[in-house]
């Protein structure tokens, strides 16, 4: 499958200026994972037991993707003209992962948008965020280069990089402080060029639907589950899509195509398997779990879960 850019067909979205911002989306995601016949997810937290709550009110931050612009005026088209457009679609292509036993088939277009969602999914959160910019501060501070040095060092470091990446870190470097972790649109110009990078190393992998009848499965707050040290490229990739499916997209196995687009096979797993899978998203939350039931088994295995060490600087 070849990488290509979904988003210019959404040109009219509707535009708002939402407040509260989710980064898991509400119809587009975590619908898949409520109470039979609610719209009322259990969420987890260490040490505390699990509550239920509404979509609305779950996988959220205030002003998350906005930021004050030059004029000084909140900007919201992160929100309104790229996630808005994502997540509608992304409920559709959901829907059709979900429903049923055996494989899907998807359009060309469906499975483009199949993997900007992961993409995003993978970067749009307070956790991809905050490590992000750890690792960002962490390099910046043991590289001793000047400006002028820095700039070929990047290059070496991180191979193919785009202009405003690096222009990224040579900002952060002139403000001596490291006031980019208070400032969204540093994340926001980073998240642009990893989304890139993620969408094409999916697009060499083979998705697959495994289904899980009698576990269910749970998601988290950082849903997308991947081997950071080895990167996307050569891990598998795991999102839990629904609360009795899971998608795996698998390394170094190519799209299945059929005619006008792609095909998804299915397979079920049994309890044994699931657990498993649910304990690499349980290990890949950074506060929150999301479910349809509340257990007590899911709440103290969570407890003793560490919080997530991703992307570092060798030691």
């Amino acid at each position: 499958m070849t990488f290509s850019n979904v988003f210019s067909v959404e040109a009219n979205t509707r535009m708002s200026n939402p407040i509260r911002q989710h980064y898991l989306a509400q119809a587009g995601y975590l619908r898949f994972f409520t109470v039979p016949d609610s719209d009322r997810v259990f969420q987890y937290k260490r040490g505390k037991r699990p509550v239920s709550i509404g979509v609305r009110d779950a996988g959220l931050e205030r002003h998350l993707y906005s930021f004050v612009d030059a004029d000084g005026k909140r900007n919201y088209e992160i929100e309104t003209k790229v996630f808005a457009p994502l997540d509608g679609k992304a409920s559709e292509i959901m829907a059709k992962l979900n429903i049923g036993t055996g494989s899907v088939s998807l359009t060309e277009t469906e499975a483009q948008w199949l993997l900007a969602f992961i993409a995003f999914q993978a970067v749009r959160t307070p956790a991809f965020r905050d490590m992000l910019l750890r690792f960002d501060a962490d390099y910046l501070a043991k590289s001793r280069a000047t400006n002028s040095d820095l700039r070929a060092q990047i290059r070496r470091d991180f191979g193919d990089v785009s202009e405003d990446e690096v222009e990224a870190y040579c900002e952060a470097v002139k403000r001596k402080t490291f006031e980019v972790t208070n400032d969204p649109r540093y994340w926001l110009r980073r998240m642009a060029r990893f989304v890139q990078l993620i969408q094409s190393e999916l697009a060499a992998k083979s998705p697959e639907i495994l289904r899980s009848p009698d576990e269910v499965v749970i998601t988290c707050d950082h849903p997308v589950v991947a081997d950071y040290d080895s990167g996307f490229a050569a891990s598998d990739v795991i999102l839990p899509i629904g609360s009795h499916s899971i998608l795996v997209c698998h390394a170094a196995a190519p799209w299945i195509a059929v005619d006008g687009g792609y095909r998804i096979p299915a397979r079920c797993i049994g309890g044994a398997r699931t657990r498993e899978l649910n304990l690499r998203v349980m290990t890949s939350a950074e506060v929150f779990l999301f479910a349809a039931v509340a257990h007590d088994r899911i709440a103290q295995r969570f407890e003793r879960s560490p919080r997530p060490r991703r992307m570092h600087l060798p030691d």
